[in-house]
């Protein structure tokens, strides 16, 4: 007798379940963001947008940053690919985000692999997201640094931030959480960590240097994924929670009216079809209509 377990390892990962099926098609699921115009961005802005692009996902980057960039265009844009962007895939964010700079993975990793002690070079192949740590604050060259997430929308004006954005302001800010995301077991002291923080959308005076983040790492004995490294850096750097209400952590449930940025998790992304009916509805705006 075939049991569960049997059928799940011989089916694709995409057709084993319903979301499973959206993550894999999210680029069709989305495509009407490619019917909205172009928004450039600052080349030489001393803020910077860093975002990590994988191929499948194109789409809902072009989505965030371009529902982000409509309230706050005064900023420079900075793309990480993730190793998967083919050129076609290129030549779509360069057609849709104009002035954005392009990081490609193979000049990415000659580069790191210059910086970077040896054992942080393997941990930097083997976890993905260390590009969101190693790799913005190695091509950072602005005063400040905002993370992006590809699964962001932005609904309304992010009015805390773009007061961050001023000069004069010299915190962090961070994405609340619903949950703990410090996940490092090592027993180091705590104080002032954002045990909540969500690195899907996070600012920070910038560039964070290669050593200091080698040293979390080290002292955490922690490498699996960025929150909980960019959780221990902020300590130190005035963390400023948003509220979760107007930047809000999708869960499943009903998105807050006063929300003014929605982070549709990997885990929840699809509940409903939320994100794809919002998303529709910031493309009618995008465009126009």
């Amino acid at each position: 007798m075939l049991n569960a377990g049997w059928l799940d390892r011989a089916l694709p990962w995409r057709f084993r379940s319903l979301s499973n099926f959206a993550k894999a098609n999210a680029n069709a699921l989305f495509r009407c963001v490619l019917a909205t115009p172009p928004i450039p961005c600052v080349p030489d802005a001393d803020i910077e947008v860093h975002a990590l692009v994988c191929r499948r996902d194109v789409n809902m980057l072009l989505l965030a940053a371009k529902s982000f960039l409509r309230f706050a265009g005064q900023v420079s844009l900075v793309l990480h690919d993730d190793g998967s962007l083919l050129p076609q895939d290129c030549s779509v964010l360069e057609e849709h985000l104009p002035n954005a700079r392009m990081i490609e993975r193979t000049r990415a990793d000659a580069e790191l692999a210059q910086v970077l002690p040896e054992a942080m070079k393997g941990l930097r192949r083997r976890y993905i997201f260390l590009l969101k740590l190693f790799d913005f604050n190695h091509y950072c060259r602005g005063r400040k640094l905002i993370a992006l997430d590809s699964d962001l929308l932005f609904l309304r004006e992010p009015e805390a931030v773009i007061e961050w954005m001023k000069p004069e302001a010299s915190t962090s800010f961070y994405n609340q959480d619903p949950a703990d995301t410090f996940r490092a077991a090592a027993k180091v002291e705590l104080t002032g960590v954002p045990r909540n923080l969500n690195a899907g959308f996070i600012g920070f005076p910038a560039p964070i240097r290669i050593d200091e983040i080698v040293s979390a790492i080290q002292l955490l004995d922690y490498a699996l994924e960025d929150q909980t490294l960019y959780a221990w850096l902020f300590a130190t750097r005035r963390p400023m929670p948003l509220s979760p209400n107007e930047y809000f952590v999708f869960t499943g449930g009903e998105i807050p009216p006063q929300a003014r940025m929605v982070h549709f998790i990997s885990t929840h992304r699809f509940t409903g079809m939320t994100y794809v009916k919002r998303a529709r509805a910031v493309c009618a705006e995008l465009a126009g209509r």
